[in-house]
Protein backbone atom coordinates (compact mmCIF):
# COMPACT_ATOMS: atom_id res chain seq x y z
CA UNK A 1 0.00 0.00 0.00
CA UNK A 2 1.55 3.47 -0.89
CA UNK A 3 1.06 6.60 0.83
CA UNK A 4 -1.70 7.72 -1.39
CA UNK A 5 -3.57 5.09 -0.57
CA UNK A 6 -2.75 4.50 3.14
CA UNK A 7 -5.07 2.63 5.32
CA UNK A 8 -6.49 3.53 9.07
CA UNK A 9 -5.20 1.63 12.46
CA UNK A 10 -8.05 1.15 14.45
CA UNK A 11 -6.68 0.21 18.04
CA UNK A 12 -9.07 -1.44 20.29
CA UNK A 13 -8.06 -1.26 24.14
CA UNK A 14 -9.38 -3.99 26.17
CA UNK A 15 -10.15 -3.37 30.21
CA UNK A 16 -9.17 -4.63 33.78
CA UNK A 17 -8.68 -8.58 33.87
CA UNK A 18 -9.98 -8.48 30.24
CA UNK A 19 -8.24 -9.76 27.33
CA UNK A 20 -8.35 -9.13 23.09
CA UNK A 21 -11.21 -12.01 23.06
CA UNK A 22 -13.85 -9.59 24.54
CA UNK A 23 -13.70 -7.60 21.18
CA UNK A 24 -14.48 -11.08 19.37
CA UNK A 25 -18.37 -10.17 19.14
CA UNK A 26 -17.64 -6.57 18.29
CA UNK A 27 -15.76 -7.59 15.39
CA UNK A 28 -18.15 -10.33 13.78
CA UNK A 29 -20.54 -7.13 13.90
CA UNK A 30 -17.92 -4.52 12.55
CA UNK A 31 -16.77 -6.61 9.80
CA UNK A 32 -20.71 -7.63 9.23
CA UNK A 33 -20.96 -3.30 8.43
CA UNK A 34 -17.67 -3.26 6.47
CA UNK A 35 -18.59 -2.50 2.48
CA UNK A 36 -16.51 -2.23 -0.61
CA UNK A 37 -16.45 1.94 -0.16
CA UNK A 38 -15.36 1.07 3.69
CA UNK A 39 -11.73 3.10 3.50
CA UNK A 40 -8.72 0.25 4.02
CA UNK A 41 -8.38 -0.35 8.00
CA UNK A 42 -7.16 -2.53 10.04
CA UNK A 43 -7.93 -3.58 13.85
CA UNK A 44 -5.40 -3.96 16.39
CA UNK A 45 -6.02 -5.58 19.05
CA UNK A 46 -4.01 -4.94 22.67
CA UNK A 47 -3.28 -7.34 24.71
CA UNK A 48 -1.99 -8.20 28.45
CA UNK A 49 -2.20 -11.16 30.76
CA UNK A 50 -5.43 -10.73 33.12
CA UNK A 51 -3.40 -9.94 35.97
CA UNK A 52 -0.49 -7.65 34.73
CA UNK A 53 -3.85 -5.35 34.18
CA UNK A 54 -3.50 -4.59 38.22
CA UNK A 55 -0.22 -3.34 37.89
CA UNK A 56 -1.09 0.25 37.12
CA UNK A 57 -2.50 2.30 34.17
CA UNK A 58 0.75 3.84 33.43
CA UNK A 59 2.34 0.09 33.35
CA UNK A 60 -0.60 -0.88 30.69
CA UNK A 61 -0.07 2.84 28.58
CA UNK A 62 3.43 2.15 28.04
CA UNK A 63 3.40 -1.68 27.07
CA UNK A 64 0.22 -0.91 24.79
CA UNK A 65 2.64 1.89 22.91
CA UNK A 66 5.12 -0.81 22.58
CA UNK A 67 2.92 -3.14 20.95
CA UNK A 68 1.86 -0.71 18.49
CA UNK A 69 5.08 0.86 17.47
CA UNK A 70 6.36 -3.07 17.17
CA UNK A 71 2.87 -3.61 14.93
CA UNK A 72 3.88 -0.34 12.56
CA UNK A 73 7.41 -1.13 12.73
CA UNK A 74 6.99 -3.62 10.66
CA UNK A 75 4.87 -2.19 7.99
CA UNK A 76 6.37 1.27 7.18
CA UNK A 77 3.98 3.45 5.51
CA UNK A 78 1.21 1.18 5.60
CA UNK A 79 -0.70 3.30 7.85
CA UNK A 80 -1.49 7.21 7.75
CA UNK A 81 -4.41 7.32 9.94
CA UNK A 82 -4.96 5.57 13.38
CA UNK A 83 -8.50 5.68 16.02
CA UNK A 84 -8.42 3.87 19.98
CA UNK A 85 -11.72 2.55 21.11
CA UNK A 86 -11.03 1.49 24.35
CA UNK A 87 -13.82 -0.65 26.39
CA UNK A 88 -13.51 0.38 30.87
CA UNK A 89 -10.09 0.80 32.02
CA UNK A 90 -9.09 0.77 28.46
CA UNK A 91 -10.24 4.32 28.00
CA UNK A 92 -8.30 5.29 30.65
CA UNK A 93 -4.92 3.52 29.71
CA UNK A 94 -5.34 4.88 26.40
CA UNK A 95 -5.36 8.42 27.04
CA UNK A 96 -1.58 7.48 29.00
CA UNK A 97 -0.99 6.26 25.32
CA UNK A 98 -1.62 9.01 23.19
CA UNK A 99 0.28 10.99 26.01
CA UNK A 100 3.40 8.82 25.31
CA UNK A 101 3.15 8.31 21.41
CA UNK A 102 5.24 10.83 20.55
CA UNK A 103 8.19 9.34 21.45
CA UNK A 104 7.62 6.56 19.65
CA UNK A 105 9.07 7.35 15.83
CA UNK A 106 6.41 5.03 14.15
CA UNK A 107 3.32 5.84 16.26
CA UNK A 108 3.99 9.77 16.07
CA UNK A 109 3.70 9.75 12.09
CA UNK A 110 -0.05 8.62 12.76
CA UNK A 111 -3.31 11.27 12.44
CA UNK A 112 -5.44 10.90 14.87
CA UNK A 113 -9.45 10.40 13.94
CA UNK A 114 -11.22 9.01 16.67
CA UNK A 115 -11.36 8.08 20.41
CA UNK A 116 -14.05 6.13 21.62
CA UNK A 117 -13.91 4.84 25.11
CA UNK A 118 -16.96 2.55 25.94
CA UNK A 119 -17.83 2.34 29.57
CA UNK A 120 -14.26 4.06 30.67
CA UNK A 121 -13.97 5.33 34.10
CA UNK A 122 -12.56 8.75 33.27
CA UNK A 123 -13.53 10.11 36.72
CA UNK A 124 -12.25 7.35 38.49
CA UNK A 125 -13.53 4.75 40.86
CA UNK A 126 -14.25 6.41 43.92
CA UNK A 127 -17.31 5.17 45.55
CA UNK A 128 -18.56 5.10 49.20
CA UNK A 129 -15.97 3.03 51.41
CA UNK A 130 -18.45 0.89 52.10
CA UNK A 131 -19.68 0.05 48.79
CA UNK A 132 -18.64 -3.25 48.33
CA UNK A 133 -17.57 -2.15 44.33
CA UNK A 134 -14.99 0.06 46.62
CA UNK A 135 -13.75 -2.62 48.78
CA UNK A 136 -13.20 -5.01 45.76
CA UNK A 137 -11.02 -2.27 44.03
CA UNK A 138 -9.43 -0.98 46.80
CA UNK A 139 -8.26 -4.67 48.77
CA UNK A 140 -7.67 -6.77 45.14
CA UNK A 141 -7.15 -4.79 42.30
CA UNK A 142 -3.79 -4.00 43.04
CA UNK A 143 -1.67 -1.00 41.77
CA UNK A 144 -4.20 0.10 39.03
CA UNK A 145 -7.11 0.14 41.90
CA UNK A 146 -5.33 2.79 43.99
CA UNK A 147 -4.73 4.81 40.78
CA UNK A 148 -8.75 4.51 39.90
CA UNK A 149 -10.03 5.62 43.55
CA UNK A 150 -7.19 7.96 43.52
CA UNK A 151 -5.31 6.93 46.43
CA UNK A 152 -1.86 6.40 45.12
CA UNK A 153 0.49 9.19 45.81
CA UNK A 154 1.35 10.31 42.38
CA UNK A 155 -2.15 10.97 41.40
CA UNK A 156 -1.81 9.13 38.42
CA UNK A 157 -5.12 9.57 36.70
CA UNK A 158 -4.78 13.55 37.59
CA UNK A 159 -1.06 13.33 35.75
CA UNK A 160 -2.22 11.45 32.93
CA UNK A 161 -5.54 13.24 32.06
CA UNK A 162 -3.64 16.44 32.07
CA UNK A 163 -0.46 15.27 29.83
CA UNK A 164 -2.99 13.75 27.61
CA UNK A 165 -5.32 16.97 26.48
CA UNK A 166 -2.74 18.36 24.06
CA UNK A 167 -2.94 15.35 22.18
CA UNK A 168 -6.70 14.25 22.61
CA UNK A 169 -7.71 17.91 21.28
CA UNK A 170 -6.07 16.76 17.89
CA UNK A 171 -8.51 13.86 17.30
CA UNK A 172 -11.29 14.92 14.88
CA UNK A 173 -14.03 12.99 17.14
CA UNK A 174 -14.44 12.34 21.15
CA UNK A 175 -16.79 9.77 21.85
CA UNK A 176 -17.54 8.44 25.45
CA UNK A 177 -20.51 6.04 25.94
CA UNK A 178 -22.18 5.11 28.92
CA UNK A 179 -24.48 2.38 30.83
CA UNK A 180 -27.50 4.33 32.48
CA UNK A 181 -28.59 1.13 34.45
CA UNK A 182 -27.33 -1.74 35.44
CA UNK A 183 -23.51 -1.20 35.32
CA UNK A 184 -22.23 -1.90 38.95
CA UNK A 185 -18.82 -1.63 37.45
CA UNK A 186 -18.57 1.64 35.88
CA UNK A 187 -21.04 3.81 37.38
CA UNK A 188 -23.04 6.51 34.99
CA UNK A 189 -21.27 9.61 36.15
CA UNK A 190 -17.71 8.61 35.60
CA UNK A 191 -18.28 6.80 32.51
CA UNK A 192 -19.96 9.78 30.91
CA UNK A 193 -17.87 12.22 32.65
CA UNK A 194 -20.26 13.93 34.62
CA UNK A 195 -20.02 15.34 38.11
CA UNK A 196 -22.04 12.45 40.25
CA UNK A 197 -24.95 13.81 42.37
CA UNK A 198 -23.25 14.40 45.34
CA UNK A 199 -21.09 17.07 43.67
CA UNK A 200 -21.84 20.57 43.99
CA UNK A 201 -24.72 22.34 42.29
CA UNK A 202 -22.62 24.55 40.25
CA UNK A 203 -20.92 22.23 38.26
CA UNK A 204 -23.98 19.91 37.74
CA UNK A 205 -25.40 23.12 35.84
CA UNK A 206 -22.52 23.77 34.39
CA UNK A 207 -22.25 20.48 32.97
CA UNK A 208 -25.98 21.09 31.23
CA UNK A 209 -25.32 24.51 30.35
CA UNK A 210 -22.08 23.14 27.70
CA UNK A 211 -24.31 19.93 26.50
CA UNK A 212 -27.32 20.06 24.28
CA UNK A 213 -29.00 16.83 24.51
CA UNK A 214 -31.33 14.94 21.41
CA UNK A 215 -33.45 11.82 21.74
CA UNK A 216 -32.24 8.81 20.26
CA UNK A 217 -34.45 6.39 18.35
CA UNK A 218 -32.88 3.56 19.19
CA UNK A 219 -33.85 0.55 21.63
CA UNK A 220 -30.72 0.73 23.52
CA UNK A 221 -28.89 4.14 22.55
CA UNK A 222 -31.48 6.31 24.52
CA UNK A 223 -30.24 9.79 23.82
CA UNK A 224 -26.65 11.65 22.31
CA UNK A 225 -25.23 14.83 24.10
CA UNK A 226 -23.51 16.96 21.93
CA UNK A 227 -21.20 19.33 23.01
CA UNK A 228 -21.80 22.96 22.82
CA UNK A 229 -19.31 24.71 24.08
CA UNK A 230 -15.89 23.47 25.84
CA UNK A 231 -14.72 26.52 27.95
CA UNK A 232 -14.69 26.54 31.16
CA UNK A 233 -14.80 29.30 33.60
CA UNK A 234 -11.97 28.02 36.81
CA UNK A 235 -12.92 29.94 40.16
CA UNK A 236 -9.97 29.81 42.95
CA UNK A 237 -10.35 26.16 43.82
CA UNK A 238 -10.00 25.29 39.64
CA UNK A 239 -6.71 27.74 39.60
CA UNK A 240 -5.20 25.47 42.73
CA UNK A 241 -5.84 22.43 40.79
CA UNK A 242 -4.60 24.13 38.07
CA UNK A 243 -1.18 25.06 39.98
CA UNK A 244 -1.10 21.49 41.04
CA UNK A 245 -1.27 19.95 37.76
CA UNK A 246 1.19 22.43 36.21
CA UNK A 247 3.88 21.62 39.18
CA UNK A 248 3.60 17.65 38.90
CA UNK A 249 3.50 18.16 34.71
CA UNK A 250 6.59 19.98 35.40
CA UNK A 251 8.42 17.61 38.02
CA UNK A 252 7.21 14.51 37.60
CA UNK A 253 5.59 14.02 34.29
CA UNK A 254 3.75 10.65 33.17
CA UNK A 255 6.57 10.54 30.48
CA UNK A 256 9.73 10.89 32.26
CA UNK A 257 8.63 8.11 34.85
CA UNK A 258 7.93 5.87 32.02
CA UNK A 259 10.61 6.72 29.53
CA UNK A 260 13.45 6.53 32.21
CA UNK A 261 12.85 3.17 33.87
CA UNK A 262 10.70 0.18 31.95
CA UNK A 263 12.04 -1.48 28.89
CA UNK A 264 8.38 -2.82 28.30
CA UNK A 265 9.19 -6.05 29.89
CA UNK A 266 7.85 -7.69 32.86
CA UNK A 267 6.52 -5.87 35.65
CA UNK A 268 9.39 -5.56 37.66
CA UNK A 269 11.20 -3.16 36.09
CA UNK A 270 13.51 -1.32 38.49
CA UNK A 271 12.31 2.40 38.28
CA UNK A 272 8.64 1.53 38.69
CA UNK A 273 8.93 -0.86 41.20
CA UNK A 274 10.59 2.25 42.80
CA UNK A 275 8.17 4.66 42.03
CA UNK A 276 5.35 2.75 43.45
CA UNK A 277 7.28 2.31 46.38
CA UNK A 278 7.72 6.19 46.33
CA UNK A 279 4.40 6.10 46.19
CA UNK A 280 4.32 5.03 49.77
CA UNK A 281 6.86 6.78 51.04
CA UNK A 282 6.81 10.49 49.62
CA UNK A 283 4.84 12.92 51.37
CA UNK A 284 1.92 14.17 49.25
CA UNK A 285 2.55 17.55 50.11
CA UNK A 286 6.30 17.65 49.04
CA UNK A 287 5.23 18.94 45.26
CA UNK A 288 7.36 21.83 45.61
CA UNK A 289 4.85 25.31 46.07
CA UNK A 290 2.17 26.20 48.15
CA UNK A 291 -0.30 26.29 45.89
CA UNK A 292 0.64 23.09 45.55
CA UNK A 293 0.87 21.93 49.13
CA UNK A 294 -2.91 23.47 49.75
CA UNK A 295 -3.87 21.67 46.76
CA UNK A 296 -2.76 18.42 47.51
CA UNK A 297 -4.28 18.68 51.36
CA UNK A 298 -7.96 19.79 49.92
CA UNK A 299 -7.48 16.49 48.27
CA UNK A 300 -6.66 14.91 51.22
CA UNK A 301 -9.51 16.04 52.58
CA UNK A 302 -11.99 15.84 50.50
CA UNK A 303 -11.88 13.31 47.66
CA UNK A 304 -14.78 14.88 45.75
CA UNK A 305 -12.39 17.86 44.86
CA UNK A 306 -10.32 15.41 42.76
CA UNK A 307 -13.10 14.32 40.67
CA UNK A 308 -14.34 18.13 40.41
CA UNK A 309 -10.76 18.64 39.16
CA UNK A 310 -10.40 15.60 36.71
CA UNK A 311 -14.25 16.80 34.86
CA UNK A 312 -13.01 20.50 34.43
CA UNK A 313 -9.67 19.22 32.61
CA UNK A 314 -12.30 16.88 30.47
CA UNK A 315 -14.61 19.35 29.89
CA UNK A 316 -12.25 21.11 28.02
CA UNK A 317 -12.94 18.59 25.35
CA UNK A 318 -15.93 18.04 22.78
CA UNK A 319 -17.36 15.41 23.90
CA UNK A 320 -20.04 13.79 22.41
CA UNK A 321 -22.04 11.46 25.36
CA UNK A 322 -24.16 8.55 24.12
CA UNK A 323 -26.67 7.31 26.73
CA UNK A 324 -26.88 3.08 26.21
CA UNK A 325 -29.32 1.37 28.18
CA UNK A 326 -28.79 -2.65 28.43
CA UNK A 327 -31.34 -4.37 30.62
CA UNK A 328 -28.34 -6.68 31.34
CA UNK A 329 -26.46 -7.69 34.69
CA UNK A 330 -24.01 -7.84 31.84
CA UNK A 331 -24.27 -4.31 30.98
CA UNK A 332 -20.54 -3.73 31.39
CA UNK A 333 -19.13 -6.11 28.96
CA UNK A 334 -22.62 -6.12 26.63
CA UNK A 335 -21.74 -2.57 25.67
CA UNK A 336 -19.26 -3.33 23.31
CA UNK A 337 -20.99 -6.64 22.51
CA UNK A 338 -24.60 -4.92 21.73
CA UNK A 339 -25.22 -5.08 17.90
CA UNK A 340 -26.69 -1.20 18.16
CA UNK A 341 -23.92 0.04 19.97
CA UNK A 342 -21.22 -1.48 17.35
CA UNK A 343 -24.00 0.07 14.37
CA UNK A 344 -23.91 3.39 15.82
CA UNK A 345 -20.12 3.77 16.45
CA UNK A 346 -19.52 2.14 13.03
CA UNK A 347 -21.74 4.39 11.19
CA UNK A 348 -20.41 7.42 12.63
CA UNK A 349 -16.82 6.86 12.35
CA UNK A 350 -14.68 9.59 10.70
CA UNK A 351 -12.16 8.21 8.31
Amino acid sequence: MTSANAGHLVILAHGLIGSRGDWKPFIRTWETLVTGVTPQHHLLRISFPRLNTMGGIDRLAQRACIQIEDFLAERPGEFKYFSILGHSLGGVYAKGLVALRSEHPHFVRLLPKNFITFASPHLGSRRSPLNPAHVFTKILVGRTGRQLLMEDRRRLLLRITHDALSELKAFERLVAYANTNMDWIVPYDTSSIRPSSSSSSSSSSSSSSRHGSCRAKGKVITAIHLPVHCKCNRDLADDEAAAWLASKHSQDSLLPLLLDGDDGGAPEGAKLQAAEAEEDETSATSVGSQHAESAVGAVNDCAAWYVETLYEELSTLPWIRVDVSIKSLASHIEIIRHPEVVTHAFTNFVW
